[in-house]
């Protein structure tokens, strides 16, 4: 994501076995919407499911870092 100046922060979310979202903080929409998914794609198979989210903030732990991944998949539910 680094390649992308125009975000702010990102995070990465697997909700299913093939279902991803991916959470951006940005100021405008990006044109390059069809290149980080493709980009994804590659090494998460053409079969993956990805949506770009735009959200205002990543929500920060404690610690005061933001998760850059979560995996909310449960396999066998």
């Amino acid at each position: 994501m680094e390649s992308h100046p125009d975000i702010k922060q990102f995070q990465f979310v697997q909700e299913d076995r093939a279902k991803y979202y991916i959470k951006l903080v940005t100021e405008n929409r990006l044109k390059s919407e069809e290149i980080i998914i493709n980009h994804f794609k590659t090494f998460l198979g053409t079969d993956a499911s990805i949506e770009i989210v735009y959200v205002e903030e990543i929500k920060q732990l404690a610690s005061g870092k933001r998760r850059l991944i979560i995996n909310n998949y449960q396999k066998g539910n």
